[in-house]
């Protein structure tokens, strides 16, 4: 398991095909989620009306409850101190 922690700041990173998040904007983490790969997803509050996702790493397919699981290489911790190469990419 990662650094990671229900309720920490992170700051958007990635941008998402669908624009559910926006590069540069700070969300909180709900919940985490990791897949038996090991991949770590989050729940910063999108929600969709799909019920299934598939992971990203491995292509296990789970029952999400409509919440819109998001990638953890999408978002750092709000508290690094310099994400400006990162979000200039």
């Amino acid at each position: 398991m990662s650094n990671w922690y229900v309720g920490q700041k992170v700051v958007c990173v990635k941008p998402h095909s669908q624009g559910v998040v926006v590069v540069g904007s700070t969300y909180t983490i709900g919940a985490i989620h990791e897949c038996s790969c090991g991949a770590t997803s989050f729940d910063v509050g999108v929600r969709t009306d799909c019920l299934i996702m598939d992971c990203t790493r491995c292509g296990f397919t789970e029952f999400t409850g409509g919440i819109g699981w998001l990638s953890s290489s999408r978002f750092r911790p709000l508290a690094e101190a310099d994400l400006s190469a990162e979000l200039a990419e």
